[in-house]
């Protein structure tokens, strides 16, 4: 039996309902889709279900075919395969450059070592290697609004992912230890701040009434 990948060794995709235009199950939905399941037979179906992925985990070629299913963008999935960066009618001779991001919604484990084995698999696979594309990025939800805070400061979001990149230092690092070092903290948008605030409130009302 194979050894299961770990969670680090590969960033899939995953097909939403959003993404398939079917209606979004909400928390209630689907806390009431399982409510009548044993706990065992739940977990024997999340096990299946992770194991006809793991395949998908550890094949570029799969997961840029899924890509191209999901987001119904067969050109723009085998332009990036070929080595031709495309971007809608736009000839890549009249493009700057381009920086490509993924974004997590939980934190990533990005040191040296990951980020080494990432830049050695997408060069193994020609991705991203086309002229006038930058490195990839690979940040969280919570880097992201820290480097649009910088953005909301003043600076430019492809100056600050090019800068990173470029660092000696902190290039083989996360974002946000980039932030830290580089610019002193994390510094949240306004729009950001004004939905804690909204949040705190709301909280508060649930807690205390009023």
């Amino acid at each position: 039996m194979p050894a299961t990948p770990q969670s680090d060794d590969q960033v899939y995709a995953v097909v939403t309902e959003e993404a398939l235009g079917l209606p979004v199950s909400n928390r209630a939905t689907l806390v009431a889709l399982v409510a009548d399941l044993p706990f065992e037979l739940a977990m024997i179906l999340v096990s299946r279900l992770q194991g006809e992925l793991v395949h998908i985990r550890t094949d570029a070629q799969s997961q840029l075919e899924l890509a191209a299913t999901v987001f119904e963008d067969v050109g723009t999935v085998n332009g990036i395969e070929a080595g031709k960066l495309t971007f809608g009618a736009h000839q890549p001779s009249a493009l700057g450059t381009m920086h490509p991001v993924l974004c997590l919604i939980e934190g990533f484990p990005l040191a040296p070592t990951l980020r080494e084995r990432i830049d050695v698999a997408l060069a193994d696979a020609n991705l991203f290697r086309q002229e006038k594309v930058a490195r990839l990025s690979i940040i969280s939800v919570e880097e992201l609004e820290a480097l649009l805070g910088e953005v909301e400061r003043g600076a430019s979001f492809g100056a600050l992912l090019l800068e990173w990149a470029t660092d000696p230092e902190m290039a083989r690092w996360s974002a946000r230890d980039f932030l830290l070092a580089r610019r002193g903290g994390l510094a949240l948008p306004s729009h950001t701040r004004e939905c804690w605030e909204t949040i705190k409130l709301e909280l508060h009302a649930d807690l205390f009434g009023g």
